[in-house]
């Protein structure tokens, strides 16, 4: 079984008495050209010094966040960066090798229900497409070793510029179907003319337009996750979508805006304790059965 309570460290300094494997999914290449979807491997949070060297603001702001954040992921920069870049690491925590399954039985319900309820519209055939996969991976995780292979091919499948396609349309019909289940509720949208409820719709359908403003708040609500969002320009700005989870029982993402308009995905020193990844042997490592 997979020991979660052992820190990575730990693991890598008994490797041979624990007899520890490690996922090498990619081969490492150093000097990563610009991702074609997202980074394949996790990048020093403190690498993020290079983008700002003459900046001192900028290099302030890398060392305060330093003390929580570990790593991030480059995305491509294509007006769904917000979408790719939640989905991305909501999909890697779902299945990850030791996660239990209950909560991507509950995703798969919600996909079933966008479907049954016709709300995926002329999409519903990517969303069909992604439904399958999951469905299969789902229905055939018993054991470390399937689990393992699972997460293997969700890692791979997270670099075909299809399949994001497909899991960024995933995504703004659950951001679009979140929004007309709130705008039901007069408190939620009461601050909203409908001129702009029809923009925001709008904004939502179009592939390329990045999101803003309600609609921050409208996917992690849709998913029923935690997004920590920030923001950092002159100063930095940390915002909790759609509120912050006092139950615990919510899966948990984080999101760097260093310019106006993109998202990356950020990971915490905890989240990669608690993954076992080694974010200098670039790998995950895990125990194996006896």
């Amino acid at each position: 079984m997979i020991i979660n309570v052992i820190m990575y460290g730990k693991l890598i300094r008994a490797k041979e008495e624990l007899k520890v494997e490690y996922l090498d999914i990619f081969p490492y290449v150093k000097g990563e050209v610009a991702p074609g979807t997202v980074s394949k491997h996790y990048l020093s949070f403190r690498k993020l010094e290079q983008e700002g060297l003459y900046n001192e603001v900028f290099l302030q702001n890398i060392k305060k966040l330093s003390k929580e954040f570990a790593a991030w992921k480059k995305t491509r920069g294509d007006g769904n960066c917000y979408y790719r870049s939640v989905m991305t690491s909501f999909l890697t925590k779902l299945f990850h090798f030791s996660r239990p399954s209950e909560h991507l039985e509950i995703f798969i319900r919600k996909i079933r229900s966008l479907l049954n309820d016709q709300s995926c519209g002329y999409n519903s055939d990517a969303v069909s497409e992604v439904l399958v996969v999951f469905e299969r991976i789902f229905n055939d995780s018993e054991g470390l070793e399937k689990k393992v292979l699972n997460f293997i091919e969700i890692q791979r499948l997270l670099q075909d510029k299809d399949f994001d396609y497909k899991i960024i349309l995933l995504a703004r019909v659950i951001t679009k179907q979140t929004l007309l289940e709130k705008i039901k509720d007069k408190e939620y949208c009461g601050f909203l003319t409908d001129d702009e409820l029809e923009l925001v719709k709008n904004n939502v359908e179009v592939m390329g337009r990045e999101a803003e403003g309600i609609e921050l708040s409208l996917l992690p609500l849709g998913l029923g996750i935690e997004v920590t969002q920030i923001n950092f320009f002159d100063c930095i700005i940390k915002n909790i979508y759609p509120e912050p989870d006092l139950t615990g029982g919510k899966l948990k993402v984080s999101i760097l805006s260093k310019g106006q308009g993109h998202y990356d995905c950020l990971f915490s020193k905890q989240e990669l304790e608690k993954e076992c990844y080694s974010l200098k042997e670039k790998k995950y490592y895990f125990i194996k059965p006896s």
